[in-house]
């Protein structure tokens, strides 16, 4: 006898609240609402009004033992003016207009990233940086609502900010809401699902860990004698670190948590030396590391490939068609078909990304001399080894800064 297909609009009311009711997104709230009329109408609005848009760990705060943690220069106000560290989520999206006539052209999207430090608040951040935009062009929106638009999440994110122990909110206004130039990813223990953690990479290249239930649960992470990291990831399930050599590292659970190295296979030697930061990037088919460096004033790029079957980094030539994003929280693919004008095989990088271990700003302080200060990016073509910034190329820009015309109102 034939089995009759379930019908998803039709389970109990009952059930759906009860679904409904364990969200713990305001995103995933809509999402449910949206999947048809049954659903929505089994799903109060009300409850989830103070859910957080980004993340179900909104300003997640450390213990105060985690300000130990934040480096030596910030430590000492930090206590003077009674801080809190807390820890907040951080979304890019691709914004586009919602299209009613699928004849019309559709308008090219804009890509933002929005930080949630009040609930329901969504801030926004100059493009492809943490820092939030001082200056918008008039007649900008004091507001937008996101019912309006097209919106695609491509990747979710967190960072450090510090919050007055008194204040309910984070002050916008206080000179300390900014600091923490600490990277974060968030993971969990395999063996607990109810047992996380977050690693932080620190500025100086350190790593500590702290566990979220936990905040004395913290200690610096190493695998002697390497104590110096350049970038951490999470990929498939698992935390991955690269040294400043190149070599790759995993966080492995046993009865410590403990860094393990993968492979002793590095990018270093005398005729390829970089005294720069490294950046990781994640993508579906698999583990990619960024190597920047210069020849007199020209930035280039290298692009490495982990060959996990053999433990080592095979250099590549091409990103299949795709852009590479390089954010200061991470480093992200995408199609070049979802940004129009953009080209292929590019990587978009914003200034401080690749900062010497010294601490020299060159060749940054000289290759964004002519850069807008609202987009202090390059683009770098690897199919000829050119770079060039993006302010010089409305079609680059477009995809960042100003904003597009159809937000302003009356347009």
């Amino acid at each position: 006898m034939a089995r009759r297909k379930a019908d998803w609009s039709e389970l109990y009311p009952e059930l759906l609240s009860n679904i409904a009711s364990r969200l713990q997104t305001r995103g995933d709230f809509n999402h449910f609402r949206s999947v048809c009329k049954n659903w929505r109408s089994s799903s109060s609005i009300l409850p989830h009004q103070n859910l957080p848009y980004l993340s179900p760990l909104f300003l997640h705060t450390l213990s105060p033992i985690s300000i130990n943690l934040c480096h030596a220069s910030a430590q000492s106000s930090l206590r003077k003016y009674s801080y809190s560290v807390k820890i907040v989520a951080n979304s890019t999206v691709l914004l586009q207009p919602k299209n009613p006539n699928p004849n019309c052209t559709p308008r090219k999207p804009w890509l933002i990233t929005v930080e949630e430090f009040n609930p329901g608040s969504l801030l926004l951040r100059k493009p492809l940086t943490r820092d939030t935009i001082k200056d918008y062009p008039d007649n900008f929106p004091r507001t937008l609502n996101l019912s309006d638009f097209s919106i695609r999440e491509i990747r979710t994110g967190y960072n450090l900010r510090f919050a007055k122990l008194i204040s309910q909110f984070l002050d916008f206004s206080d000179p300390y809401w900014k600091s923490g130039n600490d990277k974060l990813v968030l993971f969990k223990n395999p063996n607990c699902v109810d047992d996380c953690y977050v690693l932080m990479l620190r500025p100086a290249g350190d790593l500590v860990y702290v566990r979220l239930n936990d905040g004395n649960d913290n200690r610096d992470l190493r695998c002697h004698p390497v104590s110096k990291f350049d970038d951490i990831v999470n990929y498939k399930g698992m935390v991955w670190a690269i040294d400043r050599r190149g070599r790759p590292y995993v966080v492995h659970f046993s009865d410590v948590l403990k860094l393990v190295l993968f492979s002793n296979h590095t990018i270093c030697n005398r005729k390829l030396y970089t005294d720069s930061r490294k950046r990781l990037v994640e993508s579906s088919d698999g583990l990619y590391m960024i190597d920047r460096y210069h020849e007199e004033d020209w930035i280039k790029f290298r692009v490495y490939k982990l060959n996990e079957e053999e433990c080592k980094w095979n250099e590549i030539d091409s990103l299949g068609g795709r852009i590479l994003f390089v954010l200061s929280d991470c480093c992200f693919f995408g199609n070049a078909e979802d940004f129009p004008g953009c080209g292929r095989n590019c990587i978009y990088f914003p200034r401080g990304q690749f900062m010497p271990y010294n601490g020299n700003t060159y060749p940054d302080s000289y290759y964004f001399m002519g850069a807008t200060k609202e987009l202090e990016i390059g683009v770098f073509h690897l199919d000829d080894g050119e770079s060039e910034l993006v302010s010089t190329s409305s079609g680059y820009s477009s995809l960042l800064w100003p904003p597009p015309k159809w937000l302003f109102p009356g347009w």
